[in-house]
């Protein structure tokens, strides 16, 4: 693997629980501005894979460099504030919170700007910088008439943009992205990757996409990783990988 001009290169990640091997010498690129879909079937470490490039995992052998600064033994708020920005599988919203309030919040987060100091003088409020970036961003993602919109009141396309939402504030690099059409009908998900093209094209951040949903993969991405048993089974163009024998066989299922 080349690292010239890689915005995150992950090389040889392993990862381990007990006897049972997640991730076996993974390695995985990223260039500025570049979306990538990593896909496989239930158990092959994608997940698991993502929490070793964010930091919720640290892997037993590997190494993982963000904007040429290796960022593997680094807790998760500084490869944050670095320029990661990620969603999960199972969004933590909150209940009560505004849509606004929720951006708001993950701004401040990323760019560390909430201080105690500041509370104690009164002026913990949102800053012009910080209300304009939440603006930008809710119109971006089409959000902005449900703005004032408690979270719970949201259907859960409107929620799954939310949290895109969160994960866009601080102006990351990169977007890791966790299975983002999860219990999002054919429409939604449509929208969401319509959102997503529109997002790269405006503020050139790279993605990196686990998703099960191929029509919404081979829609967004320009490269795919096929992952199996913990291990790179193909990787390259969504044709071509989709094309492979081994990836139909072990992904999708067909021998002809």
């Amino acid at each position: 693997m080349t690292n010239a001009g890689a915005l995150l290169l992950a090389t040889g990640i392993t990862k381990q629980f007990g006897g049972i091997v997640a991730l076996d010498h993974v390695d995985l690129d990223i260039r500025p501005g570049e979306a990538v879909g990593i896909v496989g079937p239930n158990g092959a470490g994608k997940t698991t894979l993502f929490n070793c490039l964010f930091g919720l995992e640290v892997p037993d052998e590997g190494t993982v460099v963000f904007g040429g600064r290796r960022i593997d033994r680094l807790p998760v708020w500084k490869r944050s504030r670095l320029g990661i920005g990620r969603t999960f599988q199972r969004m933590e919203l909150f209940e009560g919170m505004t849509v606004a309030d929720h951006l708001l919040v993950a701004e401040q987060a990323a760019s560390g700007t909430v201080r105690i100091w500041r509370d104690f003088l009164h002026r913990g409020g949102p800053t012009p910088a910080e209300l304009h970036h939440v603006e930008e961003v809710l119109g971006l993602l089409g959000l902005a008439d449900l703005a004032d919109r408690p979270i719970d009141t949201l259907d859960l396309g409107h929620a799954r943009l939310v949290e895109l939402g969160r994960a866009m504030m601080g102006t990351p690099r990169l977007l890791m992205l966790d299975e983002p059409s999860s219990g999002l009908d054919g429409e939604d998900t449509a929208r969401l990757g319509r959102i997503l093209d529109e997002t790269r094209r405006s503020t050139g951040v790279a993605v990196v996409l686990v998703e099960h949903d191929l029509a919404l993969v081979e829609s967004t991405v320009d490269r795919m990783v096929v992952l199996n048993f913990g291990k790179v089974l193909a990787t390259g163009g969504v044709a071509e990988v989709l094309a492979d024998p081994e990836v139909r066989r072990a992904y999708l299922g067909i021998t002809a």
